[in-house]
């Protein structure tokens, strides 16, 4: 698998502190995403939702025919952990200078008075509903999509723990998809593991899975003619690799030259020059495509 992959909160600090020194202008985004993803890692340790169970036969035809394991809407969240940790994400992201802040501000005020039911708005993240988000963020003079980041960041544990124990199901099928083999969903981020190999992290649910070096994660072109990637001679552990036919881009680390721990999710977020330079190309972020299904627009 992958040597260095953050796994525990100390790791994801190490690999927060290597971020720092080696992108100054990224020191308050990585602060504050630290704090983020280690009150995820926190709240997963406590997070209970019932085994998923799928029936054999179904089991069988969905490997066969390269369906997922669920949809997403089929995900279920532990909902006490999530608004609690909804909350705390609040407080984090209220004390930061970003302009989340206003919107984290209104839901903790909200959440504080018990005036606001935070649970249709997992379904509704879930479903993709956009109406529900654009009215609940109108009654909290809130931002929408701020609204929708929040959420999806409460829930992301009860994610995180759901595709676990649906990957047991998975068992030695090869996928050499685009799409995540339990939700379906495109990849946020790809890595390059210890012997070369090439693992794509679902930008959903974030199960990772192993594919072929040559091959487009959104149109699933195999012509080495026409996929390519660039970096810069500053970051060589990091990439961007370019499909012509479709214009899309996945950005991936190298695991075998970046030195400090690998968490994925903080790598996504704290290469945004990356993607200011794909798109600059002309190259859309094949991530939108998930998003564009579950975040409101």
């Amino acid at each position: 698998m992958i040597a260095n992959e953050a796994t525990t909160p100390a790791d994801i600090e190490q690999a927060a502190r290597a971020v720092r020194a080696q992108r100054p202008a990224y020191t308050d985004i990585v602060a504050y995403y630290e704090q983020l993803f280690a009150a995820q890692e926190a709240s997963m340790a406590h997070i209970q939702v019932p085994s998923y169970r799928l029936d054999p036969d179904t089991l069988g035809i969905k490997q066969r025919d390269h369906f997922p394991l669920v949809s997403v809407t089929d995900f279920v969240i532990d909902q006490q952990a999530a608004a609690g940790l909804l909350a705390e994400l609040c407080r984090v992201t209220s004390r930061a200078q970003s302009e989340l802040a206003t919107t984290a501000q209104a839901v903790s005020a909200a959440m504080r008075s018990d005036q606001f039911d935070v649970r249709p708005l997992f379904a509704a993240l879930l479903a993709g509903d956009d109406d529900i988000f654009v009215k609940a963020a109108e009654n909290l003079t809130a931002d929408a999509q701020g609204l929708a980041f929040l959420v999806y960041s409460a829930m992301k544990p009860s994610l995180v723990v759901g595709a676990r124990q649906l990957a047991a199901h998975l068992n030695d099928v090869v996928w050499n998809k685009g799409y995540c083999p339990i939700c379906g969903s495109y990849p946020g981020v790809a890595l390059l593991g210890t012997d070369g190999e090439r693992w794509l992290c679902c930008g959903f649910c974030w199960h990772k899975w192993s594919v072929s070096r040559i091959f487009c994660s959104f149109c699933e072109n195999t012509d080495g003619q026409t996929l390519s990637y660039y970096f810069s001679e500053d970051e060589k552990g990091y990439r961007v690799d370019v499909c012509d036919k479709c214009r899309k881009y996945i950005k991936t680390v190298d695991t075998r030259v970046a030195a400090h721990p690998i968490y994925p999710p903080l790598e996504q977020v704290s290469t945004l020059h990356l993607d200011m330079l794909a798109k600059e190309k002309g190259l859309e972020s094949g991530l939108t495509l998930t998003f564009k299904s579950h975040n409101p627009q």
